[in-house]
């Protein structure tokens, strides 16, 4: 039995009897397992064909403005070890062992302005279950040209500190972000994330994390969003996959509506 992500472990407790959340077809799990594989790749093709391709699969759901759809969380299949192009990462841990979840949500916000909150080093006033989140920035160390797209991409470290009544953890994640041209003049903003090392704390331990996170851009300056997350942990609440995929995309749905209202605030107040 796997246990919930971390993110998520402090809502168990307040669920109860969740409805189900289906499974992700196919060709959802393929295009995410390509684009989280194909992120580095020195040609863009691979990444450009996916991004269509996940944009024409999304547009048949109900994405905005609320988010009413209830075939935007699903459970995706766990990446494979071949799908695991970062480094380093704990090659103890099998990747298909993973509880996988996926959120489509669409934005009031253009990506640009997703781009500015990614380059802004304040990530814990986005990250609600975080303590202690402070962001790195390796690769440019001045991350003022990502948003503009005077640079392609951007790697950074990320410390945090979970903490809830189960679980108190301190980890690294690595968290790179590009820029990839769809061809038809607009550039969608790709980010992968993974933690280099499993991670032990009270109550508990990540022993293996992975995420994908998709904006692309739509008409009226708004855009979709989503993120697919893979986490093997190891804590001592008793729970089902069920539960877990319930908790985990109820949480990052709410985190997707919380980043939504800090670009308002910060960018868009009168």
């Amino acid at each position: 039995m796997r246990s919930p992500h971390p993110h998520a472990v402090a809502f168990v407790f307040a669920l109860g009897a969740p409805a189900c959340t289906g499974n992700a077809p196919p060709e959802q799990n393929e295009l995410t397992h390509t684009l989280y594989r194909e992120w580095g790749a020195t040609d863009p093709a691979a990444m450009q064909r996916a991004l269509l391709q996940l944009e024409a699969l999304l547009a048949g759901r109900r994405l905005g403005p609320d988010g009413q759809g209830d075939d935007r969380k699903l459970r995706v299949d766990p990446l494979r070890r071949d799908d695991v192009t970062v480094a380093p990462w704990p090659m103890d841990r099998d990747p298909t062992k993973c509880l996988g979840t996926a959120v489509a949500r669409e934005s009031a916000w253009p990506v640009e302005d997703h781009a500015r909150v990614q380059a802004d080093p304040d990530q814990a006033a986005v990250e609600p279950t975080a303590t202690t989140y402070v962001r790195t920035f390796l690769e440019p160390t001045d991350p003022s040209c990502f948003p503009t797209r005077a640079c392609a991409a951007l790697r950074t470290s990320n410390d945090i500190v979970r903490s809830n009544p189960s679980l108190e953890v301190q980890y690294v994640l690595d968290k790179d972000l590009r820029w990839f041209d769809l061809g038809d003049g607009r550039a969608a903003m790709v980010g992968r994330s993974w933690s280099p090392a499993s991670a032990r704390g009270s109550g508990g331990a990540i022993l293996q994390s992975y995420s994908l996170d998709v904006w692309l851009p739509r008409p009226e300056a708004r855009t979709w969003r989503y993120q697919a997350l893979f986490s093997e942990n190891e804590l001592k609440i008793p729970s089902t996959d069920e539960v877990q995929v319930q908790v985990v995309t109820g949480t990052l749905d709410d985190a997707m509506k919380l980043v939504d209202r800090v670009i308002a605030s910060r960018y868009h107040a009168p």
